[in-house]
């Protein structure tokens, strides 16, 4: 992490008289190029830092500076360590580290003013712990391996190469790069079982082209405009999903939305989820899916009568 590393090059330099780019580079497992655009940014910082060639030469700070809070405002010394806060959610020692550090020099006090959870209700800690290892796999540029099902119910075994984790929509997922299909890909964390970051490492510096916005699931599927009518009853869940301004009120007091959707069965479930609170408007024959799922929904449990 960029901002925990130029804090410890900071201390570091407060420690001692001066280190070389090499030094730094050798301890942070970066190259001597990174650290010195590191120095850059530090100097456009306003902390006094300068190189020096030959011997005794390396990176300093001037002499009798101190590291001060006053090149940030108040409101940035606060958005520096509530970044830090919501950062220790990936579970990051580094991100403790820096925080204790920052908060002390800063003389701010952590306040446990706003917690961020992303387990799911009734889902045990260990749901998240592949987040630290596919972690470890980008920044080791290692190949990870792992058991998925998709929304089509099909098993397999991936291996692919990890380029960034994404949260979006109450999810954890990972982009990557499969060299099988010679494609980009996204997965979603929650769905993989028996992962693993290989020894085997993949070049990092060859560039892909921009990684695609769909997953290996709404790849290639197609999408539908839906009209959905919705009681009152389900008003809480059409804020916890829609916009604000897409929930739109009629007269007779229910609630329409107009939304598209990649068409599948996840689609069909979600819409099943509201049971009696919903009707499909539009597609005709989305609505005549619905109905036919309903029937096979009362066939399996007719079997139950007396």
């Amino acid at each position: 992490m960029k901002l925990n590393r130029l804090i410890d090059i900071i201390f570091i330099l407060l420690n001692r008289q001066n280190i070389t780019a090499n030094e730094l580079a050798e301890r942070f497992n970066v190259s001597v190029r990174t650290i010195y655009r590191d120095i850059d940014t530090l100097s456009e910082c306003g902390v006094p830092i300068y190189t020096s060639k030959g011997y005794m030469g390396g990176i300093s700070l001037m002499e009798g500076f101190t590291l001060s809070k006053a090149f940030l405002t108040e409101e940035e010394r606060e958005n520096i360590i509530f970044a830090l806060e919501t950062l220790q959610i990936t579970r990051s020692p580094d991100s403790d580290q820096a925080l204790e550090k920052l908060s002390s020099l800063f003389k701010v006090k952590q306040q446990d003013w706003i917690c961020i959870d992303y387990v799911p209700w009734g889902s045990e800690t260990n749901n998240l712990t592949n987040l630290k290892d596919v972690k470890r796999g980008i920044l080791q540029h290692r190949y990870v391996s792992f058991d998925y099902v998709n929304t089509r119910n099909e098993k397999a075994f991936r291996t692919v190469e990890p380029l960034q984790l994404i949260f979006k929509e109450h999810s954890w997922y990972l982009k990557s790069w499969d060299t099988n299909k010679k494609d980009f890909r996204m997965f979603k964390l929650i769905r993989m079982r028996n992962f693993k970051v290989t020894d085997r490492v993949f070049d990092s510096t060859v560039v892909h082209e921009q990684i695609q916005p769909s997953s290996d699931e709404l790849k290639r599927r197609p999408v539908v405009k839906v009209t959905l009518e919705f009681t009152e009853a389900a008003l809480y869940r059409l804020y916890d999903n829609y916009n604000y301004e897409d929930v739109i009120r009629n007269e007779n007091g229910t609630y329409t939305v107009v939304a598209e959707y990649a068409e599948d069965d996840w689609l069909y479930g979600y819409i099943l989820s509201f049971g009696r609170n919903v009707k499909v408007i539009e597609p005709a024959y989305i609505r005549d899916i619905i109905i036919s799922k309903i029937q096979e929904m009362v066939k399996l449990y007719n079997q139950y009568d007396s």
